[in-house]
């Protein structure tokens, strides 16, 4: 019951620990996650460069995803920022049983 209720509040919580690590992120982050330009999690990724680069790097996103959405704006987000997870299929997932 006890580790139960330590997962759900661990979780509950979860949201939030991750917003207050935004506060070490300069005013140029903050601002591209209120607006959009950047994820949470990318803005945390951001937030562990120094002040200079953090603005280079937001400045550089605004540019690239101008006027993009969806699959587009990610990839170019994930050009800028670089992928910490390769994206390549699965080649057992397309692998045909004989």
């Amino acid at each position: 019951m006890r580790t139960t209720l330590r997962c759900c509040l661990a979780a509950a919580f979860r949201p939030f620990v991750q917003t207050l690590s935004l506060l070490d992120a300069t005013q140029a982050v903050r601002e591209a996650v209120e607006a959009g330009t950047v994820t949470v999690t990318q803005a945390r990724q951001l937030a562990s460069l120094k002040p200079e680069e953090q603005r280079e790097k937001v400045a550089e996103i605004e540019a690239a995803t101008a006027g993009t959405t969806g699959h587009e704006k990610a990839r170019r987000q994930r050009q800028i920022l670089g992928d910490a997870k390769p994206r390549l299929k699965n080649p057992q997932r397309n692998h045909k049983s004989p």
